[in-house]
């Protein structure tokens, strides 16, 4: 995709049709033409490109002159997205207003499907910030990176909070420990994932792109069952990596670390649908 085009597709994405995004990137290159002349320089139909004008102008994004032969003028793009930014912003506001409405009386145990990376994140956030006596985290250290604040906000509130990281972080109150290996698990995947489970009835699985613009997988639920397994799933693991870490202290008698180096722990096991998921998102695969 080369720039112009680039731009036309985030232009679209803020509202605008095809036609439209051509027109406004066109007349930023003008100091001033006719709707005609635009029409030609684009091989549209006069027509239309007439109509995406008037909808620019009404959007702000452009200004006509008065006259015989109106003279069409670009707007800014710092001051037509800025303006574009106001607009949506209070639109949100009152969309929110409007849709809100009283929690269902019974709860909703659903497993739901999420696809976008953004809403991803902003999920986690909403339920940390929403947790009201423990937060269990196993996250890799992009997304961990976004969270952190609010992770440390949570705990500073008097959330238990339990962080398994990949990589150790500055924190206070937190339960954190660094996952065994951490950085051969780090050079394997291709991918960011952030697992969390609030309060035992709220959970979140999400594998994303290393960029963290692409969801491969993510689900979201609030499912008793599946929150109180995914929980105490999460907590054995953050046990595991502590004891595997005391280890290195030499404080481990030598029975429980061979108990230790024998458990099928996810990096050090063979189960069928481990090697599927590592063949499809490992970047040696």
């Amino acid at each position: 995709m080369n720039e112009k085009n680039d731009i036309s597709h985030i232009l679209q994405q803020l509202g605008l049709n095809n036609l439209e995004a051509e027109v406004y990137q066109c007349l930023l290159s003008t100091n001033g033409v006719t709707a005609y002349k635009i029409g030609k320089q684009l091989n549209k139909p006069t027509a239309n490109v007439y109509k995406a004008i008037d909808r620019l102008t009404s959007l702000g994004a452009v200004m006509t002159e008065a006259g015989e032969n109106t003279l069409c003028v670009a707007v800014s793009p710092e001051e037509f997205l800025d303006n574009r930014i106001d607009a949506y912003s209070n639109l949100a506001d009152k969309a929110k207003k409007k849709l809100a409405k009283p929690e269902p009386v019974e709860r909703n145990e659903g497993v739901y499907n999420i696809r976008s990376a953004e809403l991803a994140i902003s999920k986690a956030i909403e339920m940390i910030n929403n947790a009201q006596q423990i937060i269990v985290l196993d996250v890799f250290p992009q997304p961990l990176e976004i969270l952190l604040p609010h992770i440390q906000n949570a705990a500073n509130n008097g959330i238990e909070v339990y962080l398994q990281s990949y990589e150790k972080v500055k924190t206070k109150k937190i339960k954190q420990v660094v996952t065994e290996g951490s950085q051969e698990v780090i050079k394997f995947w291709s991918s960011q994932q952030l697992n969390l489970v609030c309060d035992g009835n709220s959970s979140l699985l999400a594998l994303f792109n290393r960029s963290l613009t692409q969801i491969y997988q993510c689900y979201w639920s609030r499912s008793l069952y599946i929150s109180c397994m995914n929980h105490m799933g999460f907590m054995r693991e953050h046990l595991f990596h502590r004891l595997f870490a005391l280890d290195k202290e030499q404080e481990l008698p030598t029975k429980v670390m061979r108990m230790l180096n024998k458990h099928k722990v996810f990096h050090k096991s063979s189960i069928l649908g481990q090697v599927e998921l590592f063949d499809k998102y490992s970047i040696t695969r």
